[in-house]
């Protein structure tokens, strides 16, 4: 048997090709791969697309590389995020881990405050 020689599957209500050698292997991520650790999963397919794309633009996300074509005419940019795009898996984990962590929510000095009085109070309930 060929090893990338397609075989049909149900996928959802549709017969989708799924190809034997799964995409981990191939070390490529599709559009739900890069969703889920952005937390973009529980979003519809294209808000995820939008959302990719402004990464992209305004963080330097890498570009798919699956090619994308409009009326004969290829995209480039990130625009050519589309719900096929496959992404090196080893250039989007580098990317992704590169990336810095949120900076801590900043406690208001009134909410300082009661914290420290509730921490009291517990230490004195004895």
């Amino acid at each position: 048997m060929v090893q990338n020689t397609p075989r049909f599957g149900t996928v959802g209500q549709g017969n989708v090709a799924v190809l034997h050698q799964p995409a981990h292997r191939l070390r490529q991520y599709g559009l739900a791969d890069c969703a889920r650790p952005l937390g973009l999963s529980e979003f519809a397919i294209r808000t995820i697309i939008e959302k990719l794309r402004l990464l992209a633009e305004h963080d330097d996300m890498p570009l798919p590389r699956t090619p994308r074509f409009v009326e004969g005419r290829k995209i480039d940019g990130p625009h050519a995020i589309h719900a096929h795009s496959r992404w090196d898996a080893g250039e989007f984990d580098a990317w992704l881990h590169g990336r810095h962590p949120a900076a801590p929510a900043v406690a208001a000095d009134a909410v300082r405050a009661e914290m420290a009085q509730r921490a009291e109070r517990m230490a004195t309930v004895r």
